[in-house]
């Protein structure tokens, strides 16, 4: 089981607290200030939560979590003040502990906010993309975590053979190699490109020559020759594709890899099997949209890492304090503002940070979820 630390220069205090913890089935560490706490962290890496007095001689509570964080930024730490007000609710989050309680306090109420604390810690090490496996069970470690999931690696790795090995469908033979004919009863009407076409000319013919990819054969004289792609080698690459696509869309959306991953992954497949040159593949990733998408998970990520969500979050819905104000001042400024910036961009940006909002607001109530403030910030949105 893991462990509690206790720091607290006061020893009777400490000891007071690891019994009553004890009998609660909670194994205990005392420290009597900063420096042992820091030892203690190196020497004991399955401690998850601290409980740190704030004012203690020497390194105050402070210092103490900014080291603790520094070493192992995982860590819930639960501040203990003999001085419980708001602005001491402020300074805790501003120093990113998990909570903090005024001292003396309940123990029911200790112990729930320590359980908390040990559930959101899975949380943490998401958004620090520090590994949380949990161990004794293979079907946790198949499951794993954000940006680690072996099992959903294996299933995508094993659904993308099986699309490029499985039968090639006779309808996409005919319809990749019957030529154009500029009639409506032409079978490849529906191509994206169809206008683009020369008469005569099938999609197989059309991509070959437009992405360059024909192949290489060796004439009776010996030389070196180019032909268009055939029927099903046109085929096998749209099978390629189609399990490249089922491949990054279960990636990002259970979070099986990082999302750049999965993006890189996209074009090594297109290169590795031929799909397209690479040119025309380095021109896909240079486009704007793909640059607006990874700029804004970048800031995201950035934006998370460094612990601005929680202020960004009040800045952006500072003036709306009351549902009133948050319905019929923030929203109307915020359609107002889609008329001269582009929605989408507007979207993408606020999503991240209602629920980075919705995620401190739970948690400084106490909450596992809260459905209604969920769907009020989706509705806010659409």
């Amino acid at each position: 089981m893991s462990k509690v630390l206790l720091v607290d220069d006061e020893q009777q205090f400490r000891e007071s607290l690891a019994r009553r913890l004890n009998l609660r089935g909670y194994e205990t560490v005392s420290a009597g200030n900063g420096v042992e706490a820091i030892q203690a962290i190196r020497k004991f890496p399955d401690i998850d939560v601290v409980l740190l007095d704030r004012k203690m001689p020497e390194m105050s509570g402070e210092q103490t979590l900014r080291e603790l964080k520094h070493f192992r930024p995982e860590l819930q730490i639960i501040l203990l003040t003999g001085y419980g007000s708001l602005e001491s609710a402020v300074e805790v989050g501003k120093m990113d502990a998990y909570s903090y309680l005024e001292k003396p306090c309940e123990l029911e109420q200790l112990v729930a906010v320590i359980e908390d604390a040990r559930k959101n810690k899975k949380i943490t090490m998401e958004r620090h993309e520090i590994a949380f496996v949990e161990k004794d069970t293979f079907g946790h470690w198949l499951l794993g975590s954000h940006n680690s999931r072996p099992g959903i690696i294996i299933l995508g790795l094993i659904l993308f053979v099986g699309i490029l090995f499985s039968p090639m469908p006779g309808r996409l033979l005919e319809i990749l190699g019957t030529p154009k004919t500029g009639q409506l009863t032409d079978i490849n009407l529906g191509y994206a490109n169809y206008k683009k076409m020369k008469v005569d000319e099938g999609i197989s013919d059309y991509y070959s020559r437009v992405y360059k990819r024909e192949a290489h054969q060796t004439d009776e004289n010996g030389k070196l020759t180019s032909r268009p792609l055939t029927a099903s080698e046109t085929g096998f690459r749209a099978k390629v594709m189609l399990g490249v696509l089922v491949l990054a869309v279960l990636f990002w959306a259970s979070g099986a890899v990082p999302i750049g991953i999965t993006a890189l992954l996209v074009g090594v497949c297109m290169y590795f099997f031929g799909v397209l040159e690479p040119n025309d593949i380095a021109q896909s990733y240079a486009k704007d949209a793909v640059i607006f998408v990874f700029g804004v998970l970048a800031v995201s990520s950035a934006i998370s890492k460094t612990g601005l969500d929680r202020r960004i979050g009040l800045l952006l819905l500072g003036p709306s304090i009351s549902l009133p104000r948050f319905l019929f001042l923030f929203l109307p400024m915020l359609a107002v503002s889609c008329s001269f910036v582009s929605e989408h961009a507007l979207v993408a940006f606020l999503m991240p940070m209602f629920m980075m909002v919705y995620i401190s607001t739970i948690q400084q109530a106490g909450l596992r979820q809260d459905r209604n403030l969920a769907v009020l910030f989706v509705l806010s949105l659409t």
